[in-house]
């Protein structure tokens, strides 16, 4: 079946469920008998509606194509991405538990698992250390040292050769992270290397990134050898991985031993688990000392938050506390679907139905699927929240309405145990104050050091019971609300977080830190 005719039924059911959604299952299943012995193609089908966000339909493709090919590994990988971006990490973590029992060295589904094990629970178990460690042990077992350790300038004082790779140099949240940081990076201290997995970066970001003085590789296609032998040919020092197990992320290479350090940073929330990855960076407050057993690398804490956060053009200005305009407070959140688990979505609840003269937005890509838009209405319906005091949106055809959007939240509620990060950052540049709920993990624990980076401390809370009440405490105090949104932008441009300069002399502090250490290891 060519590729045309899958996305015809995918075009066409999509179609029918705007006038009967039993039509479209209907209309659904006689398609899929007829492609039942052509379990690629039941597999593309449901990618397909995945990729427009229609998941119940993925799940139904799943589903269907596990029932007549129980054997398909990569039918529960896929299932499991469907399940999660309903906020059902539990079930979608069963499914990457059945693809690794039929494969056990599934790069993808383990990495999935792995980072699904985030969405629910306490996010510091061991479980989740371990799911990293699996992906080293059955994956990337049969790692190489490429360099020549001979070769080696082990000199602490020297110019560091520093690399850098992602698939993120561009419009994404880790590429506008690192404006700030390529910008300022002393020139006479470190020689900038950019390893750039994706072809074709040359968004406006990607522009600026490159304007920055940075010596820039295209890596992607390259084969693991491949890419190996350039970067060691490069004679890199220190090599930065900003992808971790995200898409696009090379952990292939990091499983090498390709630089005489090699550190993890920014781009996934956790230990990469690889035995090749030397450190970790982090800081004090989402990655405190008592956390440490978390992680495979060595941890480098920054005393200040981990980002530095450049805001997209054309954000607008200051805005009037939205309620001045209501009359009503306004709670919003505009986090991944996937963050808003059941049984976070139920302290929400409850701090709505408490507050009956408040309405709460939520905004988030998934929404745009009726199913789950409707589903999230009767569950706070069900939990005496009145419909219409929520507010559902999904997409913004551009940036200028996104932000928009964002600035009509006079609060922001964080998702937990995953917090929000560029989102948080978002929201504060625009003068909105976020209320998160603090865990035992650097997921947990994101949104409170930015908090706690531009002096809103107190809008942290230790558990459910002090998440709902600050709800209340901070949606009563107007006047505080409207000082904090004149403020918030300053403060942030004030402190590490909004100012490059400041930022990046405490990461090439840690940055050098890392050097000197793997000097006095070469010594032993």
């Amino acid at each position: 079946m060519q590729v045309n005719n899958i996305k015809s039924i995918v075009n066409n059911t999509i179609q029918k469920t705007k006038n009967n959604y039993q039509d479209a299952i209907s209309y659904l299943d006689s398609e899929l008998l007829t492609l039942n012995n052509k379990p690629a193609h039941l597999n593309n089908l449901g990618l397909l509606f995945y990729q427009n966000v229609e998941y119940d339909l993925a799940c139904h493709c799943f589903y269907f194509l596990i029932k007549h090919h129980p054997k398909e590994h990569s039918a529960y990988n896929n299932l499991g991405l469907a399940l999660n971006r309903f906020g059902w990490g539990e079930k979608a973590v069963q499914q990457y538990i059945k693809a690794l029992d039929l494969k056990k060295n599934y790069h993808q589904a383990r990495s999935n698992y792995a980072y699904a094990l985030h969405y629910f629970g306490e996010t510091g178990r061991a479980e989740i250390k371990n799911a990293h460690t699996a992906i080293n042990d059955y994956v990337f077992n049969q790692s190489k040292k490429i360099i020549d350790i001979d070769s080696i300038d082990y000199n602490p004082n020297k110019k560091i050769t520093l690399g850098y790779i992602s698939s993120d140099f561009r419009d994404h949240a880790v590429g506008r992270f690192l404006i700030g940081l390529f910008t300022h990076h002393d020139r006479h201290e470190f020689d900038v290397h950019v390893f750039d997995n994706r072809k074709n970066n040359n968004d406006e970001t990607a522009k600026l990134l490159k304007s920055t003085d940075v010596y820039w590789h295209d890596i992607s296609g390259l084969t693991t050898e491949d890419a190996c032998q350039l970067i060691s040919n490069t004679r890199i020092d220190i090599l930065v991985d900003l992808s971790g197990h995200t898409n696009g992320g090379r952990p292939d290479i990091f499983s090498n031993r390709v630089a005489p350090a090699q550190i993890t940073y920014l781009g996934y929330p956790n230990t990469s688990g690889l035995n090749n990855m030397d450190y970790r960076i982090g800081d004090h407050y989402a990655d405190p000392v008592k956390f440490s057993e978390q992680n495979s690398e060595t941890m480098l804490r920054l005393p200040v938050p981990m980002w530095n956060y450049t805001p997209w053009p054309n954000m607008p200005e200051f805005n009037p506390l939205p309620f001045e305009n209501n009359g009503y407070i306004t709670f919003g959140s505009a986090n991944n679907h996937a963050k808003l688990q059941t049984q976070w979505l139920e302290v929400w609840a409850k701090a709505l139905a408490a507050l009956p003269k408040t309405c709460f937005k939520i905004k988030s890509r998934a929404l745009k699927n009726p199913q789950m838009a409707s589903n999230l209405l009767e569950f706070f319906s069900d939990r005496g929240v009145k419909k219409n005091r929520i507010i559902i949106e999904h997409y913004s055809p551009t940036k200028a309405e996104h932000w928009q959007s964002l600035a009509s939240f006079d609060i922001a509620l964080d998702s937990f145990p995953y917090n929000g990060t560029t989102t948080s950052c978002d929201l504060l540049w625009l003068g909105v104050p976020i209320i998160s709920r603090e865990g035992n993990s650097h997921v947990s624990r994101t949104t409170a050091s930015l908090l706690n980076g531009v002096g809103l401390s107190d809008w942290v809370a230790k558990t459910d019971n002090d998440f709902i009440q600050l709800c209340e405490e901070k949606s009563n105090d107007k006047f505080a609300l409207s000082q904090c949104r004149h403020n918030l932008r300053a403060r942030m441009q004030n402190e590490s977080l909004g100012n490059g300069a400041l930022f990046t002399i405490e990461f090439e502090k840690v940055i050098k830190q890392a050097w000197q250490q793997s000097c006095e290891k070469s010594l032993n």
